[in-house]
C-alpha cells in the first residue's frame, strides 16, 4: 500500500516554527502574492517580484531546473505550523572577483517580521550550506539594510567590501570572515 506524502515530507530543514521545502506549482498564487509584500519587495538587489501569477509559475519552473541542474536555488519558507508560505530562503552558485561563492538569500513576508524568524530561515539556510559542505558563503546586503546587516553580523558573517550588483550599492559579507570559511 503507498502512503500519501504531503509537502512537508519533502522538507530540506526545520525548526519549530518555521520549514524550508521546495517550491512547487501550486505555489505559484501564493508566491505571487508574497512578491508583492512590501516587505518581501524592499532592499532589493534582484527584483523577485511577479507581474502576475502566470509569471510567477514561469518563475517557479525555472527555479526548479535551476535547483536541478546545480543543486541549489530558492526554497519556500513556510509555517511548521500551519504549512503557510511566509517567505523564501535560498543558496546560489555566483562569481566576483575571480571566485565562485555561494549566496545566502532570505525575505519574509511582512506579517512574519518581528518575531525572530528571519533568523531561524538565515540559519536553516547555513545549516543546508553546512550539510552540502559549501565554502565561501556570502551575503549580499544593500547599505540601508542595517535590520539585515545586523543579523549576519550575529550569525558570524564579516564585512569583505563594497561592491556593485545589478547597478545596486551592495555589502558583500562573508560567512566565518574570510574565503574558504
Amino acid at each position: 500500500m503507498w502512503a500519501k506524502l504531503s509537502l512537508m515530507d519533502f522538507v530540506l530543514r526545520a525548526s519549530s516554527r518555521l520549514a524550508l521545502r521546495p517550491f512547487t506549482l501550486a505555489d505559484a498564487d501564493d508566491f505571487y502574492a508574497l512578491t508583492q509584500d512590501p516587505s518581501f519587495s524592499s532592499f532589493l538587489i534582484t527584483d523577485y517580484r511577479q507581474a502576475s501569477a502566470a509569471a510567477a509559475r514561469a518563475w517557479l519552473l525555472a527555479n526548479a531546473r535551476t535547483i536541478s541542474d546545480t543543486g541549489l536555488g530558492k526554497w519556500a519558507a513556510v509555517s511548521a505550523e500551519s504549512g503557510e508560505l511566509i517567505g523564501m530562503g535560498g543558496l546560489s552558485l555566483w562569481e566576483w572577483g575571480g571566485e565562485t561563492l555561494v549566496d545566502i538569500t532570505y525575505r519574509l513576508h511582512s506579517k512574519a517580521l518581528g518575531k525572530g524568524l528571519g533568523r531561524e530561515l538565515a540559519q536553516l539556510l547555513l545549516r543546508v550550506a553546512a550539510d552540502r559542505n559549501l565554502k565561501n558563503v556570502t551575503a549580499t546586503i544593500t547599505p540601508d539594510n542595517t535590520a539585515s546587516i545586523r543579523l549576519t553580523e550575529a550569525l558570524g558573517f564579516c564585512f569583505d567590501r563594497g561592491i556593485e550588483l545589478h547597478g545596486v550599492a551592495t555589502l558583500l559579507y562573508r560567512y566565518g570572515g574570510g574565503r574558504d570559511a
